[in-house]
């Protein structure tokens, strides 16, 4: 970890400590996002897609399902999907915070950074 990062954190939700641990452990909680665009619209392959993905400007985003990448790879290759694009992110800080602490926090946290930048 660079200088001067932290490597532990505490999260406080509504006075309380929601969690307190390393950085890694806190993003851990959460499944990677996969984000995809295929040439093929459909097809066999769709059934590797989680039924909560959502479609973003074209491209589907989704939870990495639990069984890793290759199972989802393979269906989309046989499944003759056409990837265009595909890549697998882990959660940021600020996504496990909100997973952590909620929107409500999240969102409060928000309008607290607003009202010190204007001040």
């Amino acid at each position: 970890m660079p200088s001067g990062c932290a490597s532990r954190v505490a999260i406080i939700a509504r006075g309380k400590f929601a969690f307190e641990g390393r950085v890694d452990e806190a993003r851990g909680r959460l499944r990677p996002i996969v984000h995809l665009r295929t040439r093929s619209a459909d097809g066999p392959w769709r059934s590797a897609i989680p039924a909560d993905a959502q479609t973003r400007a074209g491209e589907w985003v989704f939870e990495l399902p639990k069984g890793g990448p290759e199972p989802l790879l393979k269906a989309l290759l046989d499944g003759g999907a056409g990837i265009e694009t595909l890549s697998i992110e882990r959660p940021g800080l600020h996504d496990a915070f909100v997973a952590i602490a909620g929107e409500a926090a999240a969102r409060e946290m928000g309008d607290a950074t607003l009202e010190t930048a204007a001040a």
